[in-house]
């Protein structure tokens, strides 16, 4: 089933609590590079990670605003998701 904004969202900032390359949370995500990138760069706008250049790539990692929405969208979205189920 395809996940809404509020979902990627979530998973996105939950694949960033551990510093990941962008390949690494395209894997997590089951998501393509195109919208893996295009939500990498909302969620760095926002303050919600940080991007660090290294030898090997660019590597993501969740800041403590980032951190503070997690906290916040989780319980939200497993409530949805809990939910989804129960209907299909």
């Amino acid at each position: 089933m395809r996940r809404g904004n509020l979902e990627l969202l979530h998973d996105l900032l939950q694949a960033l609590q551990k510093e990941s390359s962008p390949f690494r949370i395209n894997c997590e995500l089951m998501a393509n590079n195109r919208t893996v990138q295009k939500w990498l760069a909302k969620v760095v706008m926002m303050g919600l990670a940080e991007a660090k250049d290294e030898e090997t790539g660019t590597r993501y990692y969740l800041t403590s605003e980032g951190s503070s929405v997690l906290s916040t969208l989780h319980p939200i979205v497993t409530f949805l998701r809990e939910q989804q189920a129960e209907v299909f």
